[in-house]
């Protein structure tokens, strides 16, 4: 086994700057989740909790096209004589690449294409590969950021290759040690979360692995799932509805075979609940063709799900817009720690959590796994499995790898952001423990924006911005709030640390210490950035008509440059307060860079239905979108609505009402703005 650094070249779209305005945490920590009361008590133990949206101190990355040219990736292999892996470690670590050498088969859905589009929790996310997702609900923050990448050796002289980096939303470390030995045709993952803080954190991890779609069938190792129920999924920011059921038929498809995701009608999923003494949980994907996917892991991750967009026309949009029309199609399958994704749980202070995960293939895919009683097939591939990695194998790699897991870093193959560097300098500075021994993060790796940081903690001075500037470079940790204090009141007419000591306050629901450093920051000089955080506070409040205010001040404030970050705001507001006229007018007076911004498009559309502008709006249905969020239905109802005032205006008598709901009946929206997950 030996490995290399490589590179990936293939067309692919930029990530451009981050958006520098903080997105501060939803007040719900923990979301209402439905269920049709089939759960069992159990399966209501943590369900919501820690699922509000929280992306501070990391900025949205919503910066991108669909403009792809050929891009030079780089890559870091492992292989041996059987398996050939190749992660991205510029785009959270992702496996991008599982080829089976002996079988000169790709074992995963492999993009041809490097395109984001707006799924994660900073927005920018791909499909393809295996990514690994860590700290809270959705795809994880680092899933387009770069990670840290090292060569370990083992006590028996062994190579290993370790992936690692820091959360800085709940402050835990994670790695990810991945093994092939010379005669393995399996990758070994081994996974490890550390919570070294004095206090419980949040606690969630899901892989995610794409496989091809055409001819697959689902197999886990029990009969017992739970699915959202497909009405629930209509209503953009609704409420999904859990229900429990077995497989193969649920309840909502009655007489049609689950294990098939072509046969999903919409997009769904559905999580199969292995029981805590399954030694090693596993999740198969198998295909007429001969072709298979395995995974196997020892507990505690125990949960295995299936993800598939659907036939209907706003899922197979989505797996073009993701990859290369007609050759997109893939369905997931994943391995979590909770019942579902909206289940939460906490890893307890100075503790950790450890597990082994296994990917390759069965060695032969036989006609009895395609038999129609799916229990009876289910147990011809647990069979295989156990054929090609039995339990007592994994059980026992496991226990080496977590031996290896403390290891030192021997040789950095890729460098991350230096904000786990600056943890480190901070914990030392104030006499705390050291991070995780096992971890390397050199104080080199520090950019820009954490030098900045840094002189702070040093006790320097620090820079001060201007009137339109917007800095889009945060600390939430509480830890900071005495460096920050220390630092204002030496400096109190620094503009700069009133906003960041802000927002740090804020995203701690210290509401009014906030709101007071940002008021006398605007009587110091007024900012664009903090009149942008008063009108986010204002409008949290309900104070619409004052938030609305401060927002257009903001705007007035950038002059003749506006960014496209608060004219989407402003925007936002203006349309949630019927301000169309206003929208319409200030929309016409943006330069061209920002007229054609699609979230200022769309924003702008829904104001132009109001106000009958009927070329605009058929200049929005014919561009194609990538800023559309998952579950975001905002541009068809935009064509259903328009379409009902057109048969007003025709002479259909009818309640507005009345028309909308016949039109999104019997009506389909242009294929370049339909991404529902399910079709009415």
């Amino acid at each position: 086994m030996y490995i290399h650094k490589s590179v990936l070249e293939i067309p692919g779209a930029e990530i451009g700057r981050n958006n520098p305005l903080p997105m501060f945490r939803d007040s719900a920590h923990h979301q209402k989740i439905a269920t049709d009361g089939t759960f069992t008590e159990k399966e209501l133990e943590g369900l919501g909790r820690h699922t509000g949206f929280r992306a501070l101190p990391y900025c949205l990355q919503d910066h991108f096209t669909q403009e792809k040219e050929l891009h030079k990736y780089e890559t870091i292999v492992m292989e041996n004589d059987y398996l050939r892996a190749e992660f991205l470690p510029q785009y959270g670590g992702r496996l991008y690449s599982l080829y089976d050498k002996k079988k000169k088969r790709e074992l995963l859905f492999k993009n041809p294409v490097f395109q984001p589009a707006n799924l994660a929790i900073r927005n920018a996310w791909f499909s393809g590969g295996i990514e690994w997702n860590v700290g809270q609900l959705g795809h994880a923050v680092h899933t387009c950021d770069d990670v840290f990448f090292a060569k370990c050796i083992n006590k028996d002289g062994e190579e290993f290759l370790r992936m690692y980096d820091y959360v800085r939303t709940t402050g835990v470390f994670w790695q990810i040690d991945f093994h092939l030995p010379e005669d393995s045709p399996f990758l070994y993952a081994h996974v490890k979360i550390t919570n070294d803080t004095e206090e419980s954190r949040p606690l969630y991890w899901w892989t995610n692995t794409a496989v091809r779609e055409p001819g697959v069938r689902i197999f886990s190792g029990t009969e017992d799932v739970i699915y959202i129920h497909p009405d629930s999924l209509t209503e953009e920011g609704g409420t999904h509805c859990y229900g429990h059921g077995k497989m193969p038929y649920l309840p909502f498809m009655p007489g049609v075979d689950v294990s098939y995701p072509l046969n999903f009608q919409y997009t769904s999923e559905y999580f199969f609940q292995n029981e805590e003494n399954q030694q090693a949980p596993w999740e198969a994907a198998v295909y007429q063709d001969g072709a298979s996917f395995l995974e196997r892991s020892t507990q505690p991750l125990r949960i295995r799900k299936m993800f598939c967009w659907g036939k209907h026309s706003g899922g197979r949009n989505w797996l073009d817009r993701l990859a290369v029309p007609g050759v997109g199609d893939y369905v997931e399958i994943q391995a979590g720690l909770s019942p579902t994704q909206v289940h939460g749980d906490e890893i307890p202070a100075h503790s950790h959590i450890e597990f082994t995960q296994a990917f390759g293939s069965l060695d032969t895919v036989t006609d009895d796994v395609f038999r129609k009683d799916w229990k009876e097939a289910c147990r011809n591939v647990e069979k295989m499995a156990d054929k090609v990695l039995n339990v007592d194998t994994l059980i026992s790699l496991n226990e080496i790898y977590s031996l290896d897991a403390v290891e030192p870093c021997r040789e950095l193959l890729h460098t991350g952001h230096g904000w786990a560097a600056l943890e480190g300098k901070r914990r030392q500075l104030a006499g705390e423990e050291e991070i995780p021994a096992s971890l390397y993060f050199p104080l080199d790796s520090m950019g820009d924006e954490e030098k900045g940081w840094n002189l702070l903690l040093e006790g320097a001075s620090v820079q001060d911005i201007g009137q339109g500037e917007l800095p889009g470079s945060w600390i939430t940790d509480q830890k900071w709030r005495g460096i920050m204090e220390a630092a204002l009141e030496k400096n109190p007419e620094n503009i700069a640390l009133h906003v960041k000591l802000g927002v740090l306050e804020y995203e701690n629901e210290n509401y009014e210490r906030a709101v007071s450093l940002w008021e006398e920051s605007m009587r110091l000089r007024p900012t664009v950035i903090a009149g942008r955080c008063l009108a986010y506070d204002c409008r949290r409040k309900g104070e619409t008509a004052h938030a609305l205010e401060l927002m257009r001040e903001a705007f007035r404030m950038e002059g003749d440059h506006p960014s496209p970050y608060i004219v989407r705001e402003l925007f936002s507001m203006l349309k949630d307060s019927a301000c169309y006229e206003e929208l319409w007018g200030i929309y016409e007076s943006l330069p061209k860079t920002l007229a054609e911004d699609e979230r200022i498009m769309i924003l702008t559309a829904a104001a132009g239905v109001e106000l009958g502008k009927d070329e605009f709006l058929e200049m929005v249905y014919e561009h194609s979108y990538i800023v559309i969020r998952e579950g975001e239905n905002q541009l068809c109802e935009i064509w259903f609505r328009h379409q009902a005032y057109k048969l007003k205006r025709n002479g259909d008598t009818r309640e507005l009402c009345e028309i909308i709901e016949e039109v999104r009946r019997e009506c389909r929206p242009p294929q370049t703005i339909d991404y529902r997950l399910v079709q009415a």
